[in-house]
């Protein structure tokens, strides 16, 4: 659940993340960690590698700008769980999950082929 919108929130995730993610599963759901634990991660991870410090943040925002490369705008946002105002936000209901699905899909394909 979002803590902010107070409803739940499904954002799936690549093979990749699910061989990686050492957290809670039930079925083929993942229970993200708190933020603050992601944070400390990111925190310790960036002072090991002694280059430039970086925050879960700027990950969100990497991640982001591929996604919507990857996906489009829409699909972005949802995968952000922002709040689509206005009309739009409004009548358009549709969850955009086969998009969601494709775009992580591809995300972890392009981890995967950085690494490498």
């Amino acid at each position: 659940r979002d803590p902010k919108l107070g409803q739940q929130v499904l954002i799936p995730l690549s093979d990749l993340a699910y061989s990686l993610l050492p957290q809670e599963r039930d079925g083929d759901m993942v229970w993200g960690c708190h933020k603050d634990t992601l944070s400390h991660r990111v925190a310790a991870i960036s002072d090991a590698t002694k280059g430039e410090r970086f925050t879960a943040h700027d990950l969100r925002r990497t991640a982001a700008t591929h996604w919507t490369a990857l996906g489009g705008g829409d699909v972005r946002e949802r995968l952000l769980n922002h709040v689509t105002p206005g009309l739009e936000g409004t009548y358009n209901l549709y969850g955009f999950e086969d998009e969601k699905r494709n775009t992580m899909a591809l995300w972890g394909e392009f981890i995967l082929s950085s690494i490498e």
